[in-house]
Parts: C-alpha cells; sequence; structure tokens
C-alpha cells in the first residue's frame, strides 16, 4: 500500500465515522423527540420513498443557469 493509498483509506475511514457519528446523535434526537409527541405519525408516511426526480434535460439547465445569471446581474456571451 503506497502513502497515498493509505491517506485515502483513512480520510474514507474518518469521514464514515463522523457520518456514523451523526447519525447516531440523529438517531438519540428523534427518540427523544417521538417519546414526547401525543401521537405518532404513520410509519409508512415516514418510511415512504420518494419518487425519483425527473432529469433535467441540457436546454433545461441553461435555460436555469441563464436566469441565474441575469438575477445576479451577469452579462450575456454571445456565440
Amino acid at each position: 500500500m503506497t502513502p497515498h493509498e493509505l491517506n485515502l483509506f483513512i480520510k474514507a475511514y474518518n469521514d464514515r465515522m463522523v457520518r456514523d457519528h451523526k447519525e447516531r446523535i440523529t438517531m438519540a434526537y428523534l427518540t427523544a423527540a417521538w417519546g414526547r409527541t401525543k401521537k405518532l405519525p404513520d410509519l409508512k408516511k415516514i418510511l415512504k420513498e420518494d419518487k425519483p426526480k425527473k432529469q433535467q434535460s441540457a436546454e433545461d439547465m441553461l435555460s436555469i443557469v441563464k436566469q441565474l445569471n441575469a438575477a445576479f446581474g451577469g452579462k450575456e456571451v454571445k456565440k
């Protein structure tokens, strides 16, 4: 294993540990919050999966970029 590979491994490990720690904090928070509620929301509603979002076309993305550029006072680039 090269030093670069070792550093990548260490970074991935640390990122995973931070993510796991945040997940545990979130679970503890939700457990405490739900313990105080009078009525729990329906479990199916909580666990429902979001529908996949429609992929944007290149034209849609370009349109949004142009709108943002105009909103922030950017200059229009002409070809």
